[in-house]
């Protein structure tokens, strides 16, 4: 029996509707759909200098990351998916991302967070579950899964972060990424922030 008989699918148009007014009237340029605004500590014209130079570097680092598309996609996902998760970390040299810093859409379906007692915006541990297939694994990950693996066998990669450490692994083998120079790096080792750095905006 199909769910929708006649074929259409309200929950879809609804989920456009609801991203749109979240978001209200935008410009319609390249920017964030939300821009940051840093307030001065002191109202000082070199603290004032300061804090305009932090919002154009995150102005910067936003469309670097298409943060534009980013939150629309996170703004839907949030209607039927119960919230959204972004995920901001240090990029691999990469000619589209100078400043060196990634955003991240994750798929809330693929998330794990503890949080850090009622403070929901503070988290101890983040779990990220995501199915790849074992041609990724190898290709994009360096982790064979041996001779006799098809490559459209599905397995997981597994990226855990806590405040000191993190680790992105495959079926218990830590998982590395090639950057440009052909060099393998591996996605193991401290946490350099001191905070996980993921955020869960549930719904409502």
């Amino acid at each position: 029996v199909d769910k929708f008989p006649l074929r259409i699918n309200p929950i879809k148009t609804f989920s456009l509707k609801h991203a749109y007014v979240l978001f209200g009237e935008i410009p319609d340029n390249g920017g964030a759909l939300v821009r940051t605004r840093i307030i001065p500590q002191t109202q000082d014209e070199a603290a004032k200098r300061l804090a305009a130079e932090a919002e154009r570097a995150l102005e910067r680092i936003y469309y670097e990351n298409n943060m534009r598309a980013l939150m629309m996609e996170n703004g839907i996902l949030s209607q039927f998916l119960g919230g959204c998760v972004f995920k901001v970390g240090p990029a691999l040299p990469h000619p589209m991302l100078p400043s060196g810093v990634r955003i991240e859409r994750i798929v809330p379906d693929y998330f794990w967070g503890e949080a850090d007692g009622s403070d929901m915006w503070n988290l101890r541990h983040a779990w990220v579950v995501q199915p790849i297939t074992a041609k990724v694994a190898r290709e994009v990950y360096g982790v064979n899964l041996g001779i006799t693996v098809l490559d459209d066998t599905q397995t997981f990669l597994l990226e855990h972060w806590t405040r000191k450490a993190y680790r992105v692994s495959i079926e218990g083998r830590t998982a590395a990424k090639q950057i440009a120079d052909g060099t393998w790096v591996t996605m193991e080792g401290p946490n350099p922030y001191g905070v996980v750095p993921f955020v869960y905006i549930p719904h409502e």
